[in-house]
């Protein structure tokens, strides 16, 4: 689901905060993305990422920061 709350479009997330431009870029066309929540929530990338799950504060750098560098990694392997 995209940031208010449309569903998931190609594989691609639309909106202002840092993780859905980072979605945006490591996700592929395939991905399933799920994301529950509000301040906080949980994440699901299923495909490239099968089974991959993330607990999620939007408002906190600190949690995405963490969360790219571990989709930086699994790109690499």
């Amino acid at each position: 689901m995209q940031e208010d709350g449309t569903p998931l479009r190609e594989g691609k997330e639309c909106g202002p905060c840092y993780l859905y431009q980072m979605l945006n870029v490591y996700i592929k066309k395939e991905d399933v993305v799920v994301q529950y929540g509000d301040d906080i929530g949980g994440l699901a990338l299923l495909g490239s990422h099968m089974g991959r799950y993330f607990t999620i504060m939007e408002s906190s750098e600190v949690i995405l920061d963490e969360l790219l560098k571990i989709m930086k990694h699994r790109e690499r392997n």
